[in-house]
């Protein structure tokens, strides 16, 4: 198995948030790694300058849910993470089409209300 991509994040970070608390980047990272069951190898990966793979692709999940609004970081605590009203929404209704194409589309309705083919998300 290789590693997940960022977007593949997504539902289980929601998963862990749904029970609405706060929940720091350190937990989600512990949580990913337990339920998508990551091999030591896995979650050993860094980049050339010596970086986490792992903690980076879940920067950018963290990053893009936070960007279509359904999570945010309370009291602006950076590295605390909590679902958003809108958030529960979709963990009730929508939890397992949460992809990169689900949230392209939230993207563009909170940036300007309409859906259009602008956005930063690719895979």
């Amino acid at each position: 198995m290789s590693l997940p991509k960022y977007s593949e994040f997504y539902v289980p970070i929601l998963s862990l948030l749904q029970d609405g608390n706060i929940h720091s980047t350190t937990e989600i990272k512990r949580y990913c790694i337990e339920k998508m069951q990551l091999s030591e190898e896995e979650r050993n990966v860094t980049f050339s300058n010596g970086r986490s793979v792992l903690r980076n692709r879940i920067g950018w999940a963290l990053s893009y849910l936070r960007k279509a609004r359904l999570i945010y970081s309370p009291k602006q605590k950076q590295g605390q993470n909590q679902l958003t009203e809108e958030g529960m929404k979709v963990v009730k209704t929508d939890l397992y089409q949460v992809d990169s194409q689900f949230l392209k589309k939230y993207i563009l309705y909170q940036e300007d209300g309409k859906n259009d083919e602008r956005s930063d998300i690719s895979e």
